[in-house]
């Protein structure tokens, strides 16, 4: 049992990061429909949304360009930006909720902490991974280690990597930052 304590309290951390966000998100998401207040905060139909605007004007204020490989730096503020003001207005997508977790479990000591997004045919998803061994391949989580676990807010998923290999199959994984 002692061997199985620091996934256990990752994977208790991650259910408690996706509660913590899910009780934050007053409005949710704007795919989540139909949810008009979640579309007016965030955006929707290709138009972005008074959270999504002020998101972005920080961002720019501090260099970070979207739709830019951008430096860890500037992905550690976007994500910082990202919680800040998705908790303020109480909406946000995937990305803005994946960074209300990876903040949420930064405060209370949980490391090491990888913000990814999985691309596929369609679709581009943000969510965190706790635990992921430093030096294994960033883009293959079929190489991760056995004990990693997935924190997914926008999904309602707190799980083992591993127990997620459907969701991931078939998709692009890109790292973007990484706390230890």
């Amino acid at each position: 049992m002692a061997d199985n304590y620091p996934a256990n309290l990752n994977l208790a951390s991650a259910i408690t990061a996706v509660k913590f966000v899910q009780d934050k998100m007053e409005f949710g998401a704007s795919n989540k429909f139909p949810n008009l207040a979640a579309a007016m905060c965030v955006g929707w139909g290709g138009m972005d949304g008074k959270m999504r605007q002020d998101v972005d004007k920080d961002l720019a204020e501090a260099g970070f360009k979207r739709g830019v490989d951008a430096s860890p730096e500037a992905w550690k503020k976007r994500i910082e930006v990202e919680s800040y003001n998705a908790k303020s207005w109480r909406c946000g997508n995937c990305g803005e909720q994946a960074s209300i977790a990876f903040t949420y479990l930064r405060e209370h000591g949980i490391r090491p902490l990888d913000y990814y997004e999985a691309e596929g045919m369609f679709t581009r998803h943000a969510f965190v991974i706790i635990g992921l061994d430093p030096g294994v391949d960033k883009t293959d989580y079929t190489k991760w280690n056995a004990d990693a676990i997935m924190c997914d807010p926008w999904r309602g998923v707190a799980d083992f990597v591993t127990g997620q290999s459907a969701y991931f199959s078939g998709k692009t994984l890109t790292h973007h930052y990484r706390e230890d």
